[in-house]
């Protein structure tokens, strides 16, 4: 039944006759301990209520503490024995995966055993939940062979408990793994046969591992200083060199290289990830990967090097063959000798010239790539993508090489095809697909098509790289009306795709409803406006001059459809006028004729374009006053210009007064609202404010208005210990309260016109307005987010994967879409984003011996990520896009919106790189000094729109200079705070020093200086202590050295405390200066009030899980428990609080003490 807190069991243990437990609860998930009485030799045993939810139904687990899980490939046998090796249970089978709970009395006073088979002897080291705990506890267990003539199997053991749970030490509450000790991933596209060798004993180890599948090794001790090789099976590669992996504990490399060499003998290096986490099993785990693939799609032979440097000798070049379609491709795989951000490659398709260097590090990234030839004047064009692997290729980049131009025939008809004012044709017949691999250097890229029989019938040019659709007359040769051909451009990844198919449906009607002549023709073009070679401009044709009678309809297309802004001319007698057919709607009448030459209708035109289906109307009628939006002016007012613009027409006609009546208007407002978000462990992550949610419709006559607002929209961090406390708000804070309202986050606005006489959904306006936004996150968040969203990083085989390697390029799907929206005015405003991140380094992230790594390069690695790991204030810019007259469909609209965004997207990663903390921030410096002139023009412009008071403009000047001036001080101070902050973290970590660096980054997190004097005092205090700790530290680093490692922990606790002696000042000294010119920006500021802070303390969520209603007074006792002391109590789970001695004393309890 659903009947929710009244969902209870009660149970019965048949056994040491145990009392019954009442009131067992289902109805939530998690795993619940009960007490069984009466205790059996003084042992308080447990019973656990495991409750999951899966597929929508409950599953009810009652089961002892103790589990044993076999993470191994291969089955294990296991018992239970007492200490004298006597069994106390049968022998259990375990397959991979599969788990074994311990019943409840055989859990806390007995040993556990473990085998591969009968064919060895059970495990030397036997399992007690007690020794498990232990740090310094046996990590592997041996199984010797009965006949000695098989190696050992070797075992390793985790335990996975709560270390916050007090009971863990008292009671076996855990979960104990059987890992092997080897493990080798094959994360490359070929299988391979692998062997190690170890090195000392010279035993052998030989496996076959499949594409993404992983071995599990057990003869081989992880400790042990192991030879590897590879042969990979694959006609293109050879057996690999062999490498030496030299273990330690708490070793780790990152794309450690294995080098192998194709038939050609070119080497190249796979890479290898090697991990031992101390922390887990303390196994080896091998993964063997490739840096790049390189696939080529392209149909020619290429070739490609890394990119040539003058003082480097010739770099070896791999030919990679051309492959037909639907082949499979042997991908190529491709490194540099190290990693490096700045490494670029070169290549070379058909014996071409070497290309300009060229990025596979800009993931998502696809770019034209243009290679001169050797032997003639043309140019070579490719397109290459670069993307993240998925699946079993998550650690390579994909490099995916394809023509960057491909034409297919969709018309039925055989047609020449050639590139505009150039002699080389090609020809392509009906329903083929070919690729434009060359063209001229030309700085067009324009097409010309014909009918093969025909000679010297070019069609107009148009442009293959203008995505959408164009139309282009192709001449039949017999004066008859010629074939409509739509030409289709669509990019898909880094390939352009043209599509010619014959069309019945112009796109474009001239309908004559009027009682006179009327000619038309598309407006000419300048051939000086495009950047044309001179043989481009005399290949140009004029457009052609159209008659239509009263009462004729004329089907038309554009005579230059390259035409940067096409109009239509009407003639009338010696008078013209320039029309804009993609303005749907009654455009301003056209007179044709002086006013004293007759009345209003017989002189002029009614102008109105409609959308039918696809195409567009242009509906000419004589102009009924009576019928039009639109009215003559006075005589004594209106002149007739015979130009063609609107800025003159527009005198002689004005538009009618209609009167808005409004229907209704439905209002929503609310004041304000939080979200919170909390994660399964009932912790809460971030809590979302918005302010100021105004929601408007109106209804009216002529109109439907939708206004959305946002005044304030600010998410908090609700972490302990972030660095960021707030994780997105608007970078512009208002002064007063009042500005929200004109300036809120958020603005939304859409106009929606009532007419259904066009064809369209017409809409008169649409716009969006972000402010601009700051984006503050860290380390530890990212990874709680991660958790959160429980993503399945499972490794699933994708469709995508399978057919990455077959010769074949997905053409897009050519469908003939309606154009059902217009929008007179689309306007997507322009966004900036302020994105930060930062790495940290956590109190408790590695124990104090590994904190500065095992090697001296680990050292080194260390020193520099955290220098280099900080993003601040990187700007990303998003241009605003504004489109008059868009007409489109919606799959059409959000297509190209997103590739829009994408692309700007994608090239603004630089400026991400030039706002890293190292650098200053010479971004940041920057931006804010061009914010002062952005003040300075942007506050006069909103006094002067806003308000007609002259004196408005005169403050706003006044306010947009102090700004300016008030910026550039804080753009100074600003950048060398951070870059002398940048420093000071880089070189704590250099002091080797743990307790320092923590004691560093608590101070620098909670006391940031918000004045000048505060700056300084604060300041020289860090400087003090950190000279003192570097005196001390000269002192008890040999001492606690000696302590803990005799005579070779007192020469490098002598060497560790040189290097404090010498870091921890110069670390004191730069935090010195960055308190000081903190302190000096803070000034800049102190004045404008607003300071920023979390909405409210994080929630607190007791242990059992349940989530109440928010209470400031447990928050508050919570915020006090974490940071008492800098943290010492910080993974304390706190119960309550109480205020005693006359609000002078607190006392908090915990689940382990009480702190007054």
């Amino acid at each position: 039944r659903i009947n929710l807190g009244k969902n209870l069991f009660g149970l019965q243990v048949n056994q040491f006759d145990w009392e019954s437990i009442l009131h067992v609860p289902v109805d939530k998930e998690g795993e619940f301990v009960y007490r069984l009485l009466p205790t059996v030799k003084g042992v308080d045993h447990r019973l656990i209520v495991d409750i999951h939810l899966e597929n929508h139904i409950k599953y009810v687990t009652f089961r002892s503490g103790l589990i044993l899980e076999n993470t191994c490939s291969d089955v294990i046998q296991l018992a239970v024995v007492n200490k004298d090796r006597q069994m106390q249970s049968d022998i259990i089978t375990l397959s991979a995966g599969e788990i074994y709970h311990v019943p409840i009395a055989l859990a806390y006073g007995y040993w556990v055993v473990i085998r591969p088979s009968n064919q060895y002897e059970w495990s030397k080291q036997m399992l007690i939940w007690s020794d498990v705990l232990l740090p310094r506890s046996f990590k592997s267990v041996q199984c010797s062979s009965l006949d000695n003539a098989m190696a050992s199997y070797n075992y390793q053991i985790n335990a996975v408990f709560d270390k916050t749970n007090p009971l863990v030490k008292r009671y076996p509450m855990m979960k104990i793994q059987v890992c092997p000790s080897v493990q080798v991933e094959n994360l490359l596209p070929f299988d391979f046969d692998l062997t190690l060798i170890e090195e000392t004993t010279g035993e052998k180890v030989a496996a076959f591992v499949g594409k993404g599948k992983t071995a599990h090794l057990y003869t081989i001790k992880n400790d042990a200083t192991i030879m590897i090789q590879l042969d990979l099976k694959s006609d293109r590669y050879n057996g690999s060199e062999t490498t030496i992996i030299r273990t330690t504990p708490n070793y780790s490399a990152i794309g450690e290289a294995l080098v192998i060499r194709d038939h050609n003998n070119v080497p190249t290096n796979l890479r290898m990830n090697i991990t031992r986490s101390t922390n887990t099993t303390d196994s080896l785990s091998i993964s063997i990967f490739a840096p790049y693939l390189i696939l080529n799609k392209s149909g020619l032979p290429i070739s490609l090097r890394q990119r040539q440097n003058y003082r480097q000798n010739n770099a070896t070049v791999e030919n990679i063959p051309a492959y037909k379609e639907g082949q499979v491709i042997v991908p190529t795989i491709f490194s540099y000798p190290e990693f490096n951000h700045h490494n670029r490659a070169q290549i070379s398709i058909n014996e071409s010239k070497w290309s300009d260097p060229i990025s596979f590090e800009a993931v998502g990234n696809s770019q034209d790539v243009t290679l001169l030839s050797k032997s003639d004047t043309y140019a070579r064009h490719a397109g290459i993508k670069v993307e993240e692997g998925v699946g079993i290729l998550r650690l390579t980049k994909i490099v995916t090489i394809t023509p960057r131009y491909i034409l297919k025939n969709n018309t039925g008809l055989k047609l020449n095809l050639c590139e505009f004012g150039a002699d080389e044709t090609i020809t392509i017949d009906p329903e083929q697909k070919l690729a434009l691999y060359q063209t001229t250097k030309s700085h067009v890229r324009w097409l010309c098509i014909k009918l093969q029989e025909l000679q010297d019938h070019w069609s107009s040019p148009f442009d293959i790289h203008e995505i959408g659709k164009i139309f282009v007359k192709l001449d039949k040769g017999n004066g008859t009306i010629p074939y409509l051909i739509r030409v289709s451009t669509h990019i898909k990844e880094s390939s352009i795709y043209i599509t010619f198919s014959q069309d019945e449906d112009w796109p474009y009607y001239i309908v004559n409803k009027s009682s006179v002549d009327i000619r038309f023709r598309q407006e000419n073009i300048h051939p000086e406006d495009y950047d044309l070679k001179d043989r481009q401009k005399k290949a140009f044709q004029e457009p052609r001059l159209f008659t239509l009678s009263p009462g004729e309809k004329h089907k038309y297309s554009w005579d230059i459809p390259i035409a940067k802004e096409k109009r239509l001319e009407l003639l009338v007698g010696n008078r013209h006028r320039s029309i804009n057919f993609q303005a749907i709607g009654a455009q301003v009448p056209f007179r044709y004729m002086k006013q004293r030459d007759g009345p209003v209708g017989s002189n002029t035109l009614s102008i109105d374009i409609i959308a039918d289906d696809s195409a567009l109307v242009l509906l000419l009628t004589d102009f009924d006053l009576s019928r039009s939006l639109y009215r003559p002016k006075s005589s004594g007012t209106s002149t007739l210009a015979s130009t063609s613009r609107e800025g003159s027409v527009r005198d002689s006609f004005e538009t009618i007064n209609i009167q808005h009546i409004i229907n209704y208007v439905f209002e929503f407002n609310l004041a304000g609202f939080g979200i919170s978000v909390i994660n399964r462990h009932a912790q809460e992550l971030a809590y979302a404010t918005m302010k100021g949610l105004d929601f408007k419709y109106t209804d009216s006559n002529m109109y439907q208005s939708i206004r959305l607002s946002l005044q304030w929209l600010q998410i908090d961090n609700q972490l302990y210990g972030s660095t960021y406390p707030i994780l997105c708000y608007p970078t512009t804070l208002p002064k007063v309260s009042h500005e929200l309202s004109t300036h809120p986050t958020l603005h939304v606005a859409l106009d929606k016109v009532k007419d259904d006489r066009h064809g369209v959904l017409y809409f008169k306006l649409f716009s969006v307005l972000l402010q601009e936004m700051s984006f503050e996150i860290d380390e530890d968040f990212l990874y709680a987010l991660l958790d959160f969203a429980q993503l399945d990083m499972k490794l699933k085989r994708t469709e995508d994967e399978t057919n990455m390697f077959i010769m074949k390029i997905e053409e897009p799907v050519v469908e003939k879409e309606e154009a059902l929206y217009y929008f007179e005015e689309f306007c997507i405003q322009p966004m900036r984003l302020n994105l930060s991140f930062v790495r940290t380094d956590n109190v408790d992230a590695t124990n104090s011996n590994a904190s500065t790594g095992s090697s001296p390069m680990g050292y080194v690695f260390n020193v520099f990520t955290m220098t280099l790991g900080n993003i601040n204030d990187a700007p990303v810019k998003l241009n605003a896009l504004i489109v008059d007259n868009l007409r489109a469909s919606s799959e059409d609209l959000t297509a190209r919106i997103m590739l829009h965004y994408k692309d700007q997207i994608v090239y603004q990663i630089h400026r991400v790189l030039g706002s890293i903390d190292i650098l200053g921030n010479p971004v940041g410096l920057f931006n804010t000094l061009s914010s002062g002139f952005g003040e300075l023009f942007y506050e006069p412009y909103q006094g002067f729109i806003m308000s007609d008071r002259p004196q408005d403009l005169g403050i706003g000047i006044a306010k947009g200079v102090g700004g300016f001036m008030k910026k550039s001080v804080f753009g100074i101070t600003d950048s060398m705070s951070r870059f002398t902050g940048s420093l000071g973290k880089g070189i704590s970590a250099a002091t080797m020093d743990k307790k320092f660096q923590d004691r560093r980054r608590m101070n620098m997190t909670r006391n940031k200086p918000t004045h000048a004097i505060y700056g300084v005092t604060q300041g020289v205090g860090y400087f003090g202590t950190s000279v003192a700790s570097g005196v001390a530290g000269l002192v008890k680093r040999p001492i606690e050295g000696a302590e803990s490692g005799g005579v070779v922990g007192f020469v490098g606790g002598v060497g560790k405390g040189l290097v404090g002696a010498f870091t921890k000042p110069v670390v004191g000294f730069l935090d010195m200066a960055s308190n000081i010119t903190a302190g000096i920006r803070e000034t800049t500021t102190v004045f404008e009030g607003g300071d920023l802070k979390r909405e409210r303390l994080p929630r607190f969520t007791g242990r059992d899980g349940i989530v109440t209603s928010y209470s400031q007074r447990e928050a508050l006792g919570q915020m006090w428990l974490k940071e008492l002391e800098s943290g010492k109590f910080f993974h304390e789970t706190y119960i309550a609080h109480s205020i005693v001695d006359n609000d002078e004393t607190i006392a908090i309890l915990t689940y382990t003490r009480i702190l007054i």
